[in-house]
C-alpha cells in the first residue's frame, strides 16, 4: 500500500496542494494496471461520497495492489 501524498510528492503540509487530476494521470503513468486501480479509486471515492465523509481528500484513499510504481 501507498500514500496518495507519496504519489504526489507532498508531506502532511502540503497536502491542500494535492488533487485527484493530478493523482489519476501519476496512476494512468506508472502502474501496471491503471484501469483496475482507476475503477477501485474512483469506487472508494463514490462510497465515502455516499457515507457524507466530511473531507475527502487524496490522502485518504488507500492504494493497494500488485501495481508497479
Amino acid at each position: 500500500m501507498v500514500s496518495a501524498l507519496t504519489l504526489l510528492g507532498l508531506d502532511e503540509m502540503m497536502a491542500r496542494y494535492a488533487s485527484y487530476e493530478t493523482l489519476a494521470e501519476i496512476i494512468r503513468r506508472r502502474f501496471r494496471s491503471p484501469r483496475v486501480t482507476l475503477h477501485g479509486f474512483y469506487e472508494g471515492l463514490y462510497s465515502m461520497s455516499c457515507a457524507a465523509t466530511p473531507t475527502i481528500t487524496p490522502a485518504t484513499i488507500p492504494l493497494s495492489g500488485t501495481e508497479k510504481i
